[in-house]
């Protein structure tokens, strides 16, 4: 049965044209579907309209680049330039608009390529509030979620609309729960569920309908899995921190493991298990879903922060995961996730963590030195109790 299950979401995740989507939009000839980038997007506004939400976070290795790179200077990171091809060749074709939420400049700049080059389809670009008042933040945000579900449905919200919205929260909720649920079984367990398996069984919540996603979460973490007889390797365990958007290759992740670093917490896809606690499920969903962003958000490079120091938390993290180092990989030209790494670094070092960094491109890098360095940081952290 396992076996079925991740073949199935293998090929889904390495599909660069969408067949799952496509196959969606078939079935529901209809329904809305819309497009949202890295890294958070309220889906739940999707789902309430009967639609699709689709994660698209780049295409990887398997979209050769030909158009993306006559939009977009050389020193930026190569997201939108897969997303653009990908475009081009029409593998977007049918979804009716796009969300493109205020992360960095890459993305902001990528709404804007999209109105030009796309007119028939919709682009709008959502500004995630940086003052977390209710009174400010709070009424801005709401505002905002008003005018993307009137997008996305074509009028603005009505009492039929919000009901579905109460239980498309349910909906998202349990999948929520289900995906921390893996995590917390692949920290505690790391050799029974393999990186790879973890990672296409998160990838794939971005393709699928969470009805659907769900339930392939759920029995993979069955008494099958949790019973797998597997041993343990003599592996360090690490944080991997900066894959919060464009992805790393798998090939990536099972290099770095098989160099004798299990990944027990990370921020791949930091957007679907970004919430420390569920969505409220009564009363105003509007309003849950501003008290979700305002008061249930994780930390993030690109969320203002106040008070709260990033680094503490990082180092709490590392705590909790019962970590003994920390991997720093960032796709190449990633602002957000760059420019806040020596903050992090100075907290760690203060709290006498271990640590090296890395950086990547979705379409593939050199794993011959990425292995080596992982695995001298193994040895260091077994042998020499992290002194190189």
């Amino acid at each position: 049965m396992t076996e079925g299950i991740l073949d199935s979401l293998r090929d889904i995740c390495e599909d660069p044209a969408l067949g799952a989507v496509r196959l969606w939009m078939e079935q529901h000839p209809a329904a809305p579907v819309v497009g949202y980038l890295p890294a958070y997007a309220p889906r739940e506004l999707v789902y309430a309209a009967g639609g699709l939400a689709v994660g698209v976070w780049g295409g990887g290795a398997r979209v050769e680049i030909i158009h993306g790179d006559a939009y977009y200077q050389s020193y930026i990171c190569h997201l939108p330039r897969s997303v653009i091809e990908m475009a081009k060749k029409g593998v977007f074709e049918g979804f009716k608009g796009f969300v493109f939420p205020s992360i960095c400049d890459v993305i902001r700049n990528l709404s804007g390529m999209w109105k030009l080059l796309f007119p028939r389809q919709w682009a709008s670009y959502l500004d995630l509030p940086q003052n977390f008042d209710p009174g400010i933040g709070g009424k801005f945000y709401r505002e905002e979620l008003i005018r993307l579900s009137t997008l996305i449905r074509g009028a603005e919200p009505d009492e039929d609309y919000l009901e579905r919205l109460r239980e498309a929260i349910i909906l998202t909720n349990r999948q929520r729960k289900a995906l921390l649920r893996l995590q917390r079984f692949r920290r505690s367990f790391p050799h029974k569920a393999p990186i790879d398996e973890y990672y296409y069984l998160l990838r794939s919540a971005l393709l699928l309908h969470p009805s659907e996603h769900t339930g392939l979460v759920e029995r993979y973490l069955s008494a099958e899995i949790e019973g797998r007889d597997a041993k343990p390797l003599d592996n360090v365990r690490v944080v991997l921190v900066g894959a919060f958007c464009e992805q790393p290759p798998v090939g990536l992740l099972k290099t770095i493991e098989r160099a004798g670093c299990y990944i027990v917490n990370d921020d791949l896809m930091l957007g679907l298990c970004w919430l420390t606690s569920p969505l409220r499920e009564e009363g105003d969903p509007l309003e849950s879903l501003v008290e979700g962003y305002l008061e249930k958000t994780g930390m993030a490079p690109f969320k203002y922060q106040g008070d709260k120091d990033r680094g503490e938390e990082l180092v709490r993290l590392v705590h909790e995961s019962k970590a003994e180092g920390v991997l720093f990989a960032a796709p190449s030209f990633c602002d957000p996730a760059l420019l806040e790494r020596p903050m992090l670094q100075e907290a760690l070092k203060k709290a006498k963590i271990p640590f090296t960094s890395f950086k990547y491109s979705e379409n593939g890098c050199q794993y011959q030195g990425i292995r080596e360095m992982a695995g001298t940081f193994s040895d260091s952290l077994r042998l020499w109790d992290g002194e190189l």
